[in-house]
């Protein structure tokens, strides 16, 4: 019985290790990727990667706005629904 489990507890830590080795290739083979890009292709990534910056910036500027206003309106006893 107690070989049982301790067969069943090294089989489950060599799968988690071995998810674990699987996912950190994973991850490092995915830079070489972006070697891969031209010049051309870099900067318009950039380009991309810093509009979208923007846009998620401003979309946070709303949301901190909104929850400002319903911390106001909370605070003078009136509901968000008003």
């Amino acid at each position: 019985m107690r070989g049982r489990t301790a067969q069943f507890s090294l089989v489950t830590v060599a799968m988690v290790i071995g998810l674990l080795a699987v996912g950190q290739l994973r991850s490092q083979a995915r830079p070489a990727e972006v070697t891969r890009l031209s010049a051309q292709e870099l900067s318009t990534l950039i380009e991309t990667l810093t509009q979208r910056n923007r846009e998620l910036r401003t979309g946070l500027a709303d949301i901190r706005e909104q929850v400002r206003e319903y911390t106001l309106l909370g605070s003078q006893g009136q509901s968000a629904i008003d």
